[in-house]
């Protein structure tokens, strides 16, 4: 897709994931195949099964979820938490405009090895912004610190979305 409508998808899948962290919940599943797009052209983030509640322990969490999306703290046998919604984010961003994941390996093994190495190669074609936005949520070529949602949509690639009216804005 062009990068307008990879923003304008984004931007709609950011103010539901931020929703649903401001209820407490993590979904662990963001990719295209769960975003919906509606008549209006809006889109509407769907399957809630591997959704949990962050309140909860998660002591006994079975690692879940499609690989290719999964954080490099989920391939480590970390709890879930919100960063791993994040970490999807930047997935989900990189496939709209590169047109494959990020990560990918023969095996599951390869997948992981890749994903917590963070060992991603950009398209030349790649847009600048959505290049420097993918990078700080990757943190490439630093050690992992995952970013905040606020810091997503307060980066320069989403400049020109009011956030107030994302979901009234035509596609």
């Amino acid at each position: 897709v062009n990068e307008e409508y990879a923003k304008f998808a984004m931007s709609q899948v950011c103010n539901a994931v931020k929703a649903i962290h401001s209820v407490g919940y993590v979904h662990l599943d963001i990719k295209p195949e769960n975003v919906l797009i509606k008549e209006s052209g809006h889109m509407k983030l769907t399957d809630f099964g591997s959704a949990l509640c962050l309140s909860d322990s998660h002591s006994d969490y079975q690692l879940q979820g499609t690989a290719e999306y999964l954080s490099p703290t989920l391939v480590e046998g970390k709890n879930p938490e919100s960063a791993d919604d994040i970490w999807a984010l930047g997935c989900m961003l990189y496939q709209l405009l590169a047109g494959t994941a990020p990560f990918n390996g023969e095996n599951e093994e390869a997948l992981f090895q890749k994903i917590k190495q963070r060992d991603l190669i950009f398209p030349s074609t790649f847009p600048p912004l959505a290049k420097d936005l993918v990078s700080k949520i990757f943190c490439i070529g630093k050690e992992y610190v995952p970013i905040t949602l606020m810091r997503i949509m307060k980066h320069e690639f989403f400049m020109d979305i009011n956030w107030k009216d994302v979901n009234a804005v035509e596609p």
